[in-house]
């Protein structure tokens, strides 16, 4: 009989023992009991409306952009209420550098004659 470091080897009456023991368990009731857990805990998953982390990375992703889009649109926005607010009308047409819509009137100022 050869010695090895660590465990001494079993004789083997007890080495086919620990065989039948250790298939036992794996076939007994901790395996059932497992197995149960295991489909329990599937079966709770699948209800709770879960997703995956792709999916949740995706979503990430998605928000990111349309909040970008949607700072874009703001700026778009306060730019054009900023260019309305002004004494000139939004089209510009008809307003000379005075602030009259009509051409053909000429700011004078007071003289001194």
């Amino acid at each position: 009989m050869g010695y090895r470091l660590g465990m001494p080897e079993l004789p083997p009456l007890f080495a086919d023992l620990q065989k039948k023991l250790s298939d036992a368990m794996a076939s007994g009731p901790a395996a059932q009991v497992q197995a149960q857990l295991r489909q329990t805990l599937d079966a709770t998953l699948q209800k709770m409306d879960l997703v995956t982390r792709e999916e949740f990375d995706q979503q990430g992703l998605l928000l990111e952009q349309a909040l970008m889009k949607l700072a874009e649109l703001e700026a778009q926005l306060k730019a054009l209420t900023a260019g309305t607010s002004g004494p000139t009308d939004s089209s510009g047409v008809g307003k000379t550098s005075s602030g009259s819509s009509d051409p053909t009137v000429t700011s004078t100022s007071p003289s001194n004659d």
